[in-house]
């Protein structure tokens, strides 16, 4: 698959990492079983503007908004299921983006398996309700993830949600709400 242009931009500023080295790397020493907060960044296949669209302010809005497809509120309920099938991670924040979305996720307990796992499970189930769709694979290979709490980051986790919701505008979907939360 030919690389995007963003690519082509990181790979030429970094020249040192070479062009078969995958920009998704996990870090060599983290223990990614283990307690801790991260952000997750997957993207869709193609980087195709599936999940929804910003919208432009409006009579009910004072700032662009995100108004979600149905396949993104699809996205969004998956997402909120993860706990069901580990009960160690506890979801702090989603935000959905027309062609990615950033999740911040709580580890809470020693997970039985790798990070890597969890968002796989995640991947597999939307990748269940697009196939639905005629819109399989739905996302690229692999995920980004940023650590923002646990050894060496200590950023306490309010500070984390209230950042979040911030960066993340009135349609992010937090710890205390089950829904898009809109202001108007």
């Amino acid at each position: 698959m030919p690389l995007s242009e963003n690519k082509r931009r990181w790979l030429a500023a970094h020249p040192e990492l070479g062009r078969n080295q995958s920009m998704k790397r996990r870090h060599d020493r983290h223990d990614y079983q283990s307690s801790c907060i991260y952000m997750i960044t997957l993207a869709i296949n193609g980087r195709r503007p599936l999940l929804g669209a910003v919208c432009s302010p409006d009579d009910s809005h004072s700032q662009p908004w995100f108004k979600p497809s149905p396949l993104g509120d699809l996205i969004a309920q998956c997402w909120r299921e993860i706990p069901q099938y580990y009960p160690q991670v506890r979801l702090l924040s989603l935000q959905l983006m027309p062609d990615h979305l950033h999740g911040i996720i709580q580890v809470t307990d020693r997970l039985p398996r790798h990070l890597g796992h969890v968002i796989n499970g995640f991947k597999v189930g939307c990748n269940r309700v697009a196939k639905g769709m005629s819109l399989s694979p739905l996302w690229e290979e692999g995920y980004n993830d940023r650590i923002l709490q646990g050894r060496g980051n200590s950023m306490p986790c309010s500070a984390i949600c209230k950042t979040t919701r911030a960066a993340c505008g009135p349609n992010a979907i937090t710890q205390n709400s089950s829904k898009r939360n809109r202001t108007s």
